[in-house]
């Protein structure tokens, strides 16, 4: 990447109540999220969404659709570039 900043769109925390995990709503929820960042990140010249995983779980769950540790992050944010996020989510609907 060039020496200078380059914008991110940060996620808020999605989450799925306890009788609803294991139907593909958190999927979906990832799904909507990242197709927002996107939206979001052509006005902002945003290139990589970022999560903050609350806990091994949740990292979990991020890493499933690829995205990476930020290296040198202790409290283990995550990120993905968009046009990668999006080419994840084409190929699984």
């Amino acid at each position: 990447l060039p020496s200078f900043d380059v914008g991110m769109v940060l996620l808020g925390r999605l989450a799925v109540g306890e009788g609803h995990k294991g139907i593909g709503l958190g999927r979906d929820l990832i799904i909507e999220a990242v197709e927002r960042a996107a939206d979001a990140g052509l006005l902002v010249a945003a290139k990589f969404i970022s999560v903050d995983p609350i806990d091994e779980s949740a990292r979990s769950f991020y890493a499933h659709f690829g995205f990476k540790v930020v290296s040198g992050d202790d409290q283990g944010r995550k990120y993905l570039r968009i046009d990668e996020a999006l080419a994840v989510f084409e190929d699984s609907e």
